[in-house]
């Protein structure tokens, strides 16, 4: 294998996203195995000059490759598929990155064609078709029940509306907001 040096200065970490660029056109962007709300993501965070990764975000990468390589100071960065699996996989573990994927998830390009969207805990529970109000009492009695049961009828009526969103099917919240009512009555 040939190596080049050149002579100018670059942006490193253009070259580190640039690198991730690669890895992301070649392995996720395009691939079935990932949802659109995944590729859309990256390409947010590596392409759109609004979402895209800053300065300090890739130090903080470079920092843990280093760490996770046993390496100080410099390193040799190329064309290299692991280490641009190793960016993509550090950027899809930001916060940053979730709540961008959460984003287009919400926007019908989720993994999941049926799901309840809790909006408090920011959260996506996968159902199947018709499993929306079992859904919504299986969250109810893992994260809320203590609160829920010391609701009037109408508390619950309200909390259930403002918490629960639901994606996929045709019925509206407010028709689940009496069930659940229903079997929680005090």
């Amino acid at each position: 294998m040939k190596k080049y040096v050149h002579f100018w200065t670059d942006d490193p970490y253009s070259l580190l996203n640039l690198l991730a660029q690669i890895y992301y056109e070649k392995n996720i962007d395009s691939n079935e195995a990932y949802p659109e709300s995944t590729a859309y993501t990256f390409f947010d965070m590596l392409c759109d000059e609004e979402y895209k990764l800053n300065q300090e975000e890739w130090i903080d990468i470079c920092k843990k490759y280093q760490k996770d390589h046993n390496q100080s100071g410099e390193f040799l960065i190329g064309e290299n598929d692991d280490q641009g699996q190793y960016f993509c996989e550090q950027i899809q573990q930001m916060e940053r990155f979730k709540k961008r994927k959460l984003y287009y998830d919400l926007r019908g390009y989720s993994e999941f064609e049926y799901f309840v969207y809790d909006v408090s805990q920011e959260k996506i529970y996968p159902c199947n078709l018709g499993e929306h109000f079992k859904t919504i009492l299986k969250i109810i009695d893992e994260l809320y029940l203590e609160r829920v049961e010391k609701m009037t009828e109408e508390q619950l009526d309200n909390f259930v509306l403002t918490n629960f969103k639901l994606y996929g099917n045709t019925y509206s919240i407010m028709s689940y907001a009496k069930d659940v009512s229903s079997v929680y009555k005090l």
